[in-house]
Parts: structure tokens; sequence; C-alpha cells
């Protein structure tokens, strides 16, 4: 794997997180914090407007075939 990746991977035993503690625990939790002060970094309404135009995306993937469909197979079933 050194090779491949440039690390080394070994199994930790049981109960060591305290003694060996990994990255996450460590130094990417002053990165995920510190993420926050990122200045780019999307304000709420930015990502409404991004899940706004995903959605319109993905409703223009279906056709009126489709919706009409679905209809009548829900309504077919409610009967």
């Amino acid at each position: 794997m050194y090779e491949e990746l440039g690390a080394h991977l070994c199994v930790l035993p049981p109960n060591a997180t305290s003694v060996c503690q990994p990255l996450d625990l460590g130094l990417l939790e002053d990165i995920i914090v510190g993420d926050d002060d990122d200045p780019f970094s999307l304000t709420a309404r930015e990502k409404r407007m991004a899940l706004v135009k995903r959605s319109i995306a993905a409703w223009d993937l279906v056709s009126s075939q489709e919706i009409c469909r679905s209809f009548e197979k829900a309504l077919s079933q409610a009967q």
C-alpha cells in the first residue's frame, strides 16, 4: 500500500484511540470547525437557490407521460 498511496495501513488494538488518536478526532476536527469561517461557503439563501435549481432540473427529466402513468397507477390502487 505504501508504494501505491504513500501510506502505511495498520490495525489498531481495541481501545487504542485515546492513545493513538486518529485524524478525524484530532486534526480534522479543527479543519471542520474552521470551515464555518470559510469565505467561500454558501449562505443559507444560496443553498436554497441551489436546491430549487436542482429540483427544477430533476423535474425537467420527468416526462408528462410518466406523471400521468403515476397518477393512473395511484388511483387504480386506491380503488
